[in-house]
């Protein structure tokens, strides 16, 4: 089995740069790495070219995000690999230590029909922070796989072995609708619900700098700049647009109601945390106050 390693990049040289470096110290030696290069302005293409003379490079045009990066090397993977083939996806941020390829493998040759995850851990607290994903729509709570349990509903995009077979059955990541966060998420729905196995294979791990990764869901001081970003922007792990489409592509319709009202109340919380709203909230409130009084 020949495995191409996706990793889609955009600048942050030094975190690749120590990337591609555990990549070379697999046991595993079937490999070849995939580069999307979307854009990058640090001299990540030149520096790569020069220590990394065997790395595929594909470039993007500037404006692709994660989904549209992989996207590109995982068509790259299905033209020049075998059926018997797969992709591991990996971000720059990750460290893969030097036997995960090798187990992963193993998991995936032994076990027809397996997606593959890795268990992923802090670089820094070396905790797990990553282990697969539970997900209950009727509640709308999205819960970390526990170690050893057998149900997992979905994946991350981080260190995951997809054998080619799911890309030919299923089709690739839907870099249309989910330009960044979320792909990742209801590519690994379809093909469970196509009838293939995501599985954590739980001697398999990577570490990740998680500090690295997007825009954090809570930032110490929030300020009402940050409140629009974490409400709208791509690089949000909490973007509104994204987790309203996600629902809509992978939640069963019962639970559509349930997921969108709370959705709309995550929105309407930080709304009312931005000026002018601020006042129009305490406007209302003030309202409502004298309103209390009158009628005691």
């Amino acid at each position: 089995m020949k495995v191409f390693v996706v990793i889609p990049v955009r600048n942050r040289w030094k975190l690749t740069e120590v990337c591609l470096s555990s990549i070379q110290t697999q046991r595993y030696k079937n490999v070849e790495v995939v580069v999307v290069d979307d854009g990058s302005t640090d001299e990540t293409r030149e520096k790569m070219s020069k220590k990394f003379a065997n790395v595929t490079i594909l470039e993007g045009n500037g404006n692709l995000w994660w989904a549209g990066t992989t996207y590109l090397g995982v068509e790259y993977a299905l033209q020049m690999g075998r059926d018997n083939d797969a992709v591991l996806l990996l971000n720059n941020d990750c460290i893969l230590t030097k036997t995960c390829l090798e187990r992963l493998v193993r998991c995936v040759i032994r076990n027809h029909g397996v997606i593959a995850g890795s268990i992923v851990k802090d670089v820094k607290t070396k905790k797990i922070i990553e282990s697969g994903v539970v997900i209950d729509w009727q509640k709308g709570k999205f819960y970390s796989t526990p170690l050893g349990d057998q149900r997992v509903d979905t994946l991350t995009g981080k260190g995951v072995l997809i054998p080619l077979q799911v890309f030919q059955a299923v089709g690739n990541f839907n870099k249309t609708l989910l330009p960044h966060y979320g792909a990742d998420y209801e590519f690994f729905q379809r093909a469970k619900k196509a009838g293939f196995q995501l599985k954590i294979c739980i001697n398999a791990t990577i570490y990740n700098y998680s500090r690295e990764t997007g825009i954090d869901e809570t930032p110490k001081h929030l300020e009402w700049r940050q409140l629009v970003k974490l409400a709208l922007t791509k690089k949000s792990k909490i973007n509104i647009r994204d987790q309203v489409v996600l629902m809509l592509l992978c939640c069963p319709p019962v639970y559509w109601p349930v997921n969108l009202a709370r959705l709309v109340a995550k929105s309407a919380f930080l709304l009312s945390l931005v000026p002018p709203f601020i006042y129009l909230r305490r406007f209302l409130l003030r309202i409502s106050s004298s309103w209390d009084m009158r009628f005691k």
